[in-house]
């Protein structure tokens, strides 16, 4: 029987509005201060080659990935683009003036087993064990 988790990424980005327009940036994050780019849900810093979620590593060659992308989590307590607002009573849905942090969380779910463990062997047989 397979196993499958989820893996969960915490993406920050600092900026504001200017007249609506989101200015947000990763660059603009300031180091010591601020959280990292990007950090797993208790806040442990991720180091990604290349800066991308695209190269979040499996815990070992036993999984892989079943979904083929990350997905944005999407909650009541988000805007449409699943964005969260640091302000001065926590992290809410909405832009207010000096919310300066903005954060949204990524998932992903994987497999344990291997790649060919998933393929199921009724789809094998029916062309005749070719791939």
């Amino acid at each position: 029987m397979a196993t499958t988790a989820c893996d969960y990424i915490v993406e920050y980005q600092r900026g504001f509005k200017f007249f609506g327009i989101p200015l947000y940036s990763q660059r603009s994050l300031i180091p010591f201060s601020d959280p990292s780019e990007f950090e797993t849900l208790g806040g442990r810093k991720l180091l990604l080659s290349y800066g991308s979620m695209q190269n979040y590593p499996l815990p070992d060659l036993n999984w892989h990935w079943d979904w083929e992308r990350w997905y944005v989590l999407m909650t009541d307590s988000v805007d449409d683009q699943g964005w969260m607002y640091a302000g001065w009573s926590g992290w809410s849905a909405k832009y207010r003036l000096g919310t300066g942090i903005r954060r949204r969380i990524w998932v992903r779910r994987r497999r344990r087993g291997s790649c060919a463990d998933s393929v199921s062997t009724a789809s094998l047989l029916a062309d005749g064990g070719q791939t």
